[in-house]
């Protein structure tokens, strides 16, 4: 149990570790450990400030982990992304990170975890590739571009769609869509 020590600051710097100086206490506080004149020994809300690593890294794996906010999905969230009306915006950690340290994102273009950890920020794991191609590489996609080539051939040999969708184990229309080039186009 750490204990809170209390009474002047002859540093006159914030006790939160930002370094930064206070103002002169305008009451003396036995609650913030203020005395009246000498300099405070936090700055406004800086004495609850938590002091928890924004990711550590996994040995094994080489992921940056994202410790703190995370949203429902997994990714983590930060406040950063500029200013709206409510107040701060959010923005994913994974994206503040890649674009500190990499550049900005392309438009058109989102960001692939290639280890696959929705809570990694490590750069290096990431890539900058079209929607389509995200999505193609996820962990819940049946068909790949082979497949989609193969449900094609079928289709010119005369198979209708609802016996594509049983041979490939996907709909009617998820079939249709294929075979109409709609998804599973080809890079252009």
């Amino acid at each position: 149990m750490s204990t809170i020590l209390r009474g002047p600051n002859p540093s006159g710097l914030c006790l939160c570790g930002c370094r930064a100086a206070t103002a002169p206490a305008q009451l003396t506080s036995n609650r913030l450990g203020n005395i009246k004149g000498q300099p405070q020994r936090y700055l406004p809300g800086h004495h609850t400030k938590k002091k928890t690593a924004a990711f550590v890294i996994d040995a094994a794996t080489g992921c940056w982990n994202w410790q703190r906010c995370r949203n429902t999905h997994g990714y983590g969230s930060t406040a950063g992304g500029g200013k709206k009306t409510t107040g701060r915006a959010t923005k994913f950690a994974h994206r503040l990170f890649y674009e500190k340290l990499r550049g900005r994102i392309p438009p058109g273009m989102t960001i692939d975890h290639l280890c696959k950890n929705k809570s990694c920020v490590n750069p290096n794991h990431m890539e900058a590739v079209p929607q389509y191609e995200n999505v193609r590489r996820g962990d819940q996609v049946k068909l790949s571009m082979d497949v989609a080539r193969r449900i094609r051939a079928d289709a010119m040999s005369g198979k209708t769609f609802r016996q594509l969708g049983k041979t490939w184990g996907i709909s009617t229309s998820h079939a249709f869509q294929v075979v109409k080039g709609i998804c599973w186009k080809e890079k252009p």
